[in-house]
């Protein structure tokens, strides 16, 4: 169910160096916060009703959110 997540994972840490290559290191802390929240409102939702898998689901949505 993760294994998706690895190569937008790899995708996300592209973007990451870029961003503080750049100097641009305030958009990732947007990001972070947006990813957080997205996470927790994932997980609250998912996982009462489809336990691991919802917590799967929550991290891959949080993943795309990059």
């Amino acid at each position: 169910m993760l294994l998706p997540s690895l190569s937008i994972k790899m995708f996300g840490t592209l973007v990451e160096t870029f961003l503080q290559t750049t100097r641009r290191e305030k958009y990732l802390l947007k990001l972070l916060l947006i990813t957080v929240t997205i996470n927790v409102v994932a997980n609250a939702i998912l996982i009462p009703n489809l336990q691991a898998v919802g917590a799967a689901i929550a991290t891959l949505l949080v993943k795309l959110s990059w």
